[in-house]
């Protein structure tokens, strides 16, 4: 599913949080936005997905060229996932219990999940190596083990659209190659995948898009070799990284922050 953002501008309090955003998403592709904390990241994923939105917004995000204020919400909730970074159950879940709720734009109000939900399910858990974990309460489990909770809840939903905010922040570098091997699969499958991340190096690997942010304005936006440039980098996060490059193809492979002062 294609995503267009044309001219989206938003406020929160008054104060400008979007400042014409203009970009072209792709289905089957991995989405990077990237850029300091508080400048805009979150914000764009919410109100791709609705959660946040005016009148503006609406009108503003096409999904497969139409516009997002023509889809009911069960229509969205079946085209659309999001994870967010910070995500809590006031309820003992288990994890089966938790990863089916996905099903629910799926299956009619007060209906049982058929085979075919619980076949999505068993995939969902499967996928994401949690499926040891399922009877498991939520509570019991580490931050990166509810993270991967949370991601196979919104596999479990079969979504066109996936939208995660910082996805690996709590993960070890297995998981959280495996996170992104995972999200990889996706776009095989025609899924487009929009992730705000901090990891550049996860972004070069797996980001087949970039669009760099600062004070909810579009700095640059392209292949991530072409925007994650020494000079981008300084302009928006005032670090300077060392680029490495692969000795074969000259491609930019890695980034390595560089200390400004000596102690």
């Amino acid at each position: 599913m294609d995503i267009k953002i044309q001219h989206l501008s938003t406020e929160y309090q008054g104060e400008p949080c979007l400042q014409d955003i203009s970009l072209h998403l792709k289905a089957g592709s991995i989405f990077a936005l990237v850029g300091p904390n508080g400048c805009g990241k979150t914000t764009m994923l919410k109100h791709i997905s609705g959660v946040l939105h005016t009148e503006h917004s609406l009108s503003s995000i096409l999904l497969d060229m139409r516009r997002l204020a023509s889809f009911s919400t069960r229509e969205l909730a079946r085209s659309l996932a999001a994870v967010e970074q910070h995500v809590t159950t006031g309820f003992d879940f288990s994890v089966r219990d938790i990863v089916a709720m996905g099903r629910t734009p799926h299956v009619e109000r007060w209906q049982r999940l058929g085979p075919r939900d619980h076949n999505v399910v068993e995939q969902a858990l499967e996928r994401t190596a949690i499926r040891h974990l399922s009877s498991r309460s939520v509570f019991q489990l580490s931050s990166g083990e509810r993270q991967r909770v949370w991601l196979a809840m919104a596999l479990a939903q079969e979504p066109k659209v996936l939208l995660l905010d910082e996805p690996t922040s709590h993960l070890d570098l297995r998981f959280q190659l495996e996170i992104f091997e995972i999200l990889q699969q996706l776009t095989e499958q025609g899924i487009t995948v929009v992730v705000a991340i901090h990891d550049m190096n996860l972004t070069l690997l797996y980001a087949h898009r970039v669009a760099l942010l600062q004070d909810g304005s579009l700095i640059a936006t392209g292949a991530p070799q072409d925007v994650l440039t020494q000079q981008n980098i300084h302009k928006v996060f005032r670090v300077t990284m060392k680029p490495i490059q692969d000795p074969d193809t000259g491609d930019l492979v890695g980034l390595i922050p560089q200390r400004e002062t000596s102690i």
